[in-house]
């Protein structure tokens, strides 16, 4: 089944002052002066230190899961092109103490660097981060895209030819810009991402606005993602969509995350003729809970701005609670699982996901979390599409 349509609602423009963002630097183009406020790690002779270099430079931020996941990527490609002319910098909007703190437990091999700021992210129309630029040594724009599409041939290739063979692309996660600034804002389309089941999402605060992304997955992946379960608690009835959607909404006015989360399951039942109805059933999962409270930290990401993905060494959640960890774990193994922690605090996740024994180590040893096999009373959401001539 293949349906064409495009929603899309706007309702009434409130005026607000924001620094204008500058338009995306064309590929070909002189890239824009890299200024750096404060290097974290490496070389501070910034008028030197990638003079008449080829420079890949990462923007990125320390609440991104996205960004966390291609940490491992740029590492391997920094190890492997060490004694090339390439320099790789990532950048970050944030406070020192903030990626001081981060780079405690995460190995970053490129220059780490500052842009208070955000003159360097204004300079190059960051809108959405992770974002990456192929800089020549002669300081022209030849690439940007995401970090983990920037592989060890092409880029090697580009050393020797001059000749890069990717295209260019933006990221699927945007920011928050002066031109957003609708009380409300809803757009569902078809989307031209392939993706996993689920797509990715992104919710997120900035000041007033706040919003969620969908980008890239099926309608049952992103009710999913919007009611907070994993598809192990859905079934469904009827012909779903089988092409992949992206859904934005946006509210400046201080609509909470959960009231746009109600929102757009609106918007997808009603553009799909979907109802959903609720069934409780006895079911064997896993079940988690705290054994050492003094090993759960706080997450140190700002306030309302979380952020989780899949990478291939494991899962990781930014400032999120124990639910999503949960929701998350079962996701990926298939299995129920069940948040018995009794926490609402936010914290930083990383865990492997290959097998139950290493999930159960390092839940155990990281965080002083526990997992457990017993059976619960379980809410299964039950979707139905009706045909269109119903």
């Amino acid at each position: 089944m293949m349906i064409q349509f495009r929603t899309l609602l706007v309702l009434a423009v409130t005026p607000i002052i924001l620094i204008a963002q500058s338009p995306m630097p064309k590929i070909g183009s002189p890239a824009p002066r890299i200024a750096i406020a404060e290097f974290v790690t490496g070389d501070s002779t910034s008028t030197t230190t990638f003079k008449k270099k080829n420079v890949v430079l990462e923007f990125w931020a320390t609440w991104c899961a996205p960004c966390i996941g291609a940490i491992p990527h740029l590492n391997e490609l920094s190890d492997k092109f060490a004694d090339r002319n390439v320099a790789f910098v990532s950048i970050s909007a944030e406070d020192r103490p903030v990626v001081s703190k981060f780079l405690k437990n995460h190995v970053m091999k490129s220059y780490v660097v500052l842009d208070s700021l955000r003159a360097t992210h204004k300079a190059y129309g960051i809108e959405g981060i992770p974002q990456t630029f192929l800089i020549d040594s002669k300081g022209v724009l030849r690439w940007h895209g995401n970090p983990t599409t920037l592989t060890e041939e092409a880029l090697s290739a580009f050393l020797e030819t001059d000749v890069i063979s990717l295209k260019p692309s933006r990221s699927i996660f945007s920011i928050p810009t002066d031109d957003q600034n609708s009380l409300i804002f809803l757009s569902v389309t078809p989307s031209e991402r392939v993706s996993n089941p689920a797509g990715s999402m992104l919710s997120r605060q900035h000041g007033d606005t706040t919003e969620i992304l969908l980008r890239g997955g099926t309608v049952t992946g992103f009710v999913s993602r919007l009611l907070g379960i994993p598809e192990t608690r859905i079934t469904t009835e009827g012909e779903m969509p089988d092409f992949p959607i992206d859904l934005t909404i946006r509210s400046s006015w201080g609509l909470s995350d959960s009231l746009l989360r109600v929102r757009a399951l609106e918007s997808i039942s009603d553009v799909f003729r979907m109802a959903r109805t609720i069934e409780t059933q006895k079911r064997t999962g896993w079940v988690l809970s705290v054994s050492n409270s003094n090993l759960l930290t706080p997450s140190s990401a700002r306030k309302g701005s979380s952020s989780t993905m899949f990478s291939k060494s494991g899962w990781i959640g930014n400032n999120v609670s124990p639910g999503v960890l949960v929701t998350a774990m079962e996701s990926s193994f298939k299995q129920l699982f069940f948040d018995e922690t009794g926490l609402t605090t936010r914290h930083d996740f990383e865990v492997p996901i290959g097998d139950i024994d290493s999930l159960r180590t390092s839940l155990q040893t990281r965080y002083g979390l526990t997992i457990i096999k017993a059976e619960r009373s379980v809410e299964i959401t039950h979707l139905r599409v009706s045909k269109r001539s119903e």
